[in-house]
């Protein structure tokens, strides 16, 4: 930096270190915002369009060039110019012996001007040119004898102000402030200063008492590293000053701060236990030790718990890695005893580190599990005591955690997709460490994983007559919710495993005492499994639906619910629609087989009349849908009332196409037969429809005068054709001569009358057919507003000739 005269501005001279030459001239003025930033940049806007950044190599030198600008624009006594040699070296300019000080020495009489200077250092440039007078001057030092002076004198406006002096100095955001309040010599003298707040004059807070009674640890065995002790206590100070002391009162840049030096006091604390193996040996061999006594072992435990608690600061490879080490030594033999101890706080801190171990690094908790398993009873294990006290604690917080940790353990790494079975069963096949583990979990934990409902009583659940009310505490509900979340969960993932569970076990009947519960949640919670079993329409889950009869409660539950809007009677509506609209026929047939009187009642929703549709299409023979399959799934039928649309219009040309098929017969029949004279305009090559939909052409009183007139027109010409078949006025419309017949059909009857003898019994088919379409579309919920239908004379004509 070049320093001018008292006239002219400095300026920031910078050279290039290969060719010396000039890169860069800046002049030091006083409308410029200088920032620093990260310890080695200097950021300065040089004008309205451009910003300028000067980046050093070391700290030191970014420093001094921060300095120099500050003194030249704050301070009218600029320091005298730097000197530089020959070689081009540039010597520090000495200080101005008589520069005003930033700050006057704190004394009784000059608090007030102290606080005042403090209170309006509003800017970065204000904060920074205190923040570095105040550390080399040792400033907090000589407050604390004025701060004993007004304590013993007890001069309470002069304790208040040095609160506000204190709590401007922290305010500064300077990290070596806070690292010298922390020190040993300091943070007493601190905290009583900040024991005096004005905000609350006749009330004194208590922080020196309550830090030293915490700071009062007693490590499980001796740390010879002073320096490790010494982090140790400046961790709980920076948490107390953070937590108590400033609360919601800090800033971003305070609390980043504050938790830069709590993280890197935790990282060099973390890197010596876990490098120290003797001293994890011997701490964990207390839990081996048969003559230990539980308060020892409570004190261990408190310690590897802090230890993990600290770990979760620090990248995720650092505690995975902390928590191999501290598995290596017996970390799986503390959890047994610190989540069966009597001690609350001890068991939640416990339940969670264990929950973040399992979450980060499942492989490692499943690992230790199986070898616990092989040399000790199941209960005693780290995995048998979460299953205990996950049926045993009332708190439901602790409840969430260990479901959690069962939850992890197996998980396959797929999520919870229903459609993801084979996925699932193809990453358990890679893992052979998964597998051995859900191996040993069904074999041995099975019956803790289910004891929670062997309190639960079996009772008779009819679709008439009165259902003994099941009562559950509060805490037996939760457990039953959380349990049926967990069997939903290792069904959709344990595909093999999971129907054994269901096989061997009456888990199916325990759940469905749930439905006797008068809390909605507790059924919906039953619901879930059931309505988790039929997604995955698998035919073993189908048939143990059907043996437990599953679906009569189900049925109850959802009439007992009225017809109401509620959560309880869509998820019971839902169940039944995906049935339907997935025609899983086994349970179609079922529940219209077995409950279909019962949902013919439920009329306030179309879901169990096309319900029963569906199950009458599906008992229709293969060879009526030759003309096409009625077809109701689709995106468009998941949306609402567009069902009922698409099924209507469906079911319609099903009939109409199967009963055009018919008039095309016999109107070929007709038309190579005989065809009157004067009847020619009813006789034309295109016929109209078999069903006229449109309701104004006609009326009921025209379709009889109509049927009467086709009638009487058409009976003299059936008798002329059957009585004269050779007369010349038909001969147009007689069979082929017989040359161009085979010999062994020349003597055969007449071709209409031989296709009205052999049809006989296939019209009688078709009509009882027709009649069974129309009593469907009686029964379909979607003729709501029915239409007129008006059958064609011709149609009429036609058929009374086919017969």
């Amino acid at each position: 930096m070049k320093q001018q005269g008292d006239e002219e501005p400095d300026e920031l001279f910078v050279k290039s270190e290969k060719d010396q030459s000039t890169l860069l001239i800046s002049k030091v003025l006083e409308h410029k915002e200088y920032q620093k930033q990260q310890e080695t940049l200097i950021v300065w806007n040089e004008d309205k369009a451009n910003e300028l950044a000067l980046s050093f190599q070391e700290s030191d030198g970014c420093e001094y060039i921060w300095n120099l600008i500050h003194q030249r624009r704050d301070s009218d006594k600029r320091p005298r110019a730097a000197v530089e040699s020959d070689n081009g070296d540039t010597t520090p300019p000495t200080s101005d012996a008589h520069e005003t000080p930033a700050l006057p020495s704190p004394e009784l009489s000059n608090l007030s001007e102290v606080a005042a200077i403090l209170n309006n250092a509003k800017s970065m440039q204000d904060k920074d040119r205190l923040a570095s007078y105040i550390v080399p001057e040792n400033y907090i030092d000589k407050l604390l004898p004025v701060f004993e002076s007004c304590e013993d004198l007890e001069s309470k406006e002069d304790l208040h102000k040095l609160h506000s002096i204190i709590k401007s100095i922290i305010f500064l955001n300077d990290n070596t402030i806070i690292e010298q309040i922390i020190r040993d010599e300091t943070i007493m003298g601190v905290l009583g200063i900040l024991e005096y707040n004005p905000a609350t004059p006749n009330m004194r807070a208590k922080h020196r008492d309550n830090l030293t009674r915490h700071a009062n640890i007693k490590p499980v065995f001796p740390i010879e590293n002073e320096t490790v002790k010494s982090k140790i206590q400046q961790t709980l100070r920076l948490k107390y000053l953070k937590d108590v002391i400033l609360g919601n009162a800090l800033d971003d840049s305070l609390a980043s701060i504050l938790h830069s030096l709590i993280f890197f006091n935790n990282i060099d604390v973390i890197n010596y236990f876990e490098s120290n193996h003797e001293y994890l040996e011997a701490v964990f061999g207390i839990f081996k030790d048969e003559d230990a006594t539980d308060a020892r072992k409570k004190e261990a435990s408190k310690f590897v718990i802090q230890l993990c608690i600290m770990s979760k600061t620090v990248q995720t490879s650092a505690r995975a890695a902390l928590a191999r080490t501290l598995a290596k030594h017996g970390l799986f033999e503390m959890f047994p005893f610190a989540l069966s101890s009597d001690d609350e706080v001890l068991r939640t801190h416990t339940a969670n580190v264990l929950a973040s171990i399992v979450e980060l690094d499942a492989y490692l908790f499943r690992e230790y599990t199986i070898e616990q398993t092989k040399v000790m009873d199941a209960e005693n294990t780290t995995l048998g005591t979460v299953l205990k006290r996950f049926a045993l604690d009332v708190d439901p917080g602790l409840k969430v955690q260990y479901a959690e940790i069962v939850k992890a353990s197996m998980d396959l790494g797929n999520g919870t997709m229903v459609a993801s079975t084979m996925a699932a069963e193809m990453l358990r096949k890679q893992d052979p460490d998964t597998e051995i583990y859900l191996t040993v979990f069904y074999d041995s934990y099975c019956n803790l994983f289910l004891r929670p409902f062997e309190k639960v009583d079996v009772k008779p659940i009819k679709l008439d007559g009165p259902i003994e009310v099941l009562e559950l505490t509060r805490d037996q509900s939760d457990l039953c919710v959380f349990l049926c979340d967990l069997i939903c969960f290792v069904i959709r993932q344990h595909s093999f495993r999971s129907k054994y569970l269901m096989l061997s076990t009456d888990c199916f009947v325990k759940i469905m005492q749930l439905y006797r519960c008068r809390q909605a949640h507790l059924k919906l919670a039953a619901l879930r499994v059931f309505r988790t079993c039929i997604g995955l329409m698998d035919e073993f889950y189908t048939r143990q639906l059907m043996k437990f009869n599953i679906f009569e409660p189900t049925i109850r539950v959802l009439l007992d619910t009225d017809g109401r809007n509620n959560l309880l009677n869509s998820a019971c509506l839902e169940v039944l629609e995906f049935i339907r609209r997935e025609n899983v026929k086994t349970l179609v047939e079922h529940l219209i087989t077995n409950y279909g009187s019962v949902l013919d009642t439920i009329n306030y929703v179309s879901i169990c009349k096309m319900l029963r549709l569906r199950h009458e299409q599906n008992m229709e023979p293969s060879e009526s849908n030759e003309g096409g399959d009625i077809e109701l799934g689709g995106a468009n039928e998941r949306n609402g009332q567009d069902i009922g649309m698409e099924d209507a219009a469906a079911e319609e040309e099903y009939f109409n196409q199967s009963s055009d098929e018919e008039d095309m017969s016999s109107t070929n029949t007709s038309t190579n037969t005989e065809q009157a004279p004067g009847n020619s305009s009813e006789s034309n090559d295109t016929f109209e429809p078999l069903v006229n939909y449109d309701g104004s052409d006609s009326s009921d009183e025209e379709m009889e005068s109509e049927d009467k007139e086709t009638s009487n027109s058409q009976s003299p010409d059936t008798t002329t054709t059957n009585s004269n078949t050779g007369d010349p006025a038909s001969s147009s419309l007689s069979p082929p001569p017989a040359t161009t017949v085979e010999p062994d059909r020349a003597l055969s009857p007449p071709l209409r009358k031989r296709r009205a003898d052999d049809d006989d019994d296939e019209d009688d088919v078709l009509a009882a057919r027709a009649g069974d379409k129309r009593r469907k579309r009686n029964l379909s919920p979607f003729n709501a507003s029915p239409k007129k239908i008006v059958i064609n004379p011709t149609v009429r004509k036609l058929r009374s000739n086919s017969k």
